[in-house]
């Protein structure tokens, strides 16, 4: 988890290449401890990555990866998060009332967990 928080750190920091090399690292991770919920977070980690550059169809793909992955282990907050991927994925490629659908249980799920970051993430994804 360390090495996705770090991937995270360095696409802020618009250093993309960096954060798919630490992102690649820290999924072989993932699976060797066998963990969902960390995997999920990768995947998702992935699919920022790529929304981040442009490669939306890869960003749809890694947050429904993610998403079934968050469903199987019962993980709500990460169930958020990754819906909001998925909302801004469909919102950047033109398809409003998708990216409503994902981002109105987006905003049930973190309300229903107190994820007041991903609240306040996703209304403003609202608008």
């Amino acid at each position: 988890l360390a090495l996705a928080g770090e991937a995270a750190a360095r696409l802020e920091q618009e250093r993309p290449g960096e954060a798919r090399e630490l992102l690649t690292r820290a999924l072989g991770l993932s699976r060797e401890t066998g963990s969902l919920r960390a995997e999920a977070q990768t995947v998702r980690g992935l699919g920022a990555l790529y929304l981040h550059t442009g490669e939306g169809e890869l960003a749809a793909q890694a947050f429904n990866w993610a998403l079934r992955m968050d469903r199987a282990a019962r993980n709500r907050t990460g169930e958020a998060h990754t819906l909001l991927g998925l909302g801004l994925v469909h919102g950047r490629a033109g398809r409003g009332e998708a990216a409503e659908g994902a981002l109105l249980q987006a905003q049930a799920l973190a309300r229903r967990t107190g994820d007041r970051v991903a609240e306040g993430r996703i209304a403003l994804a609202l608008g």
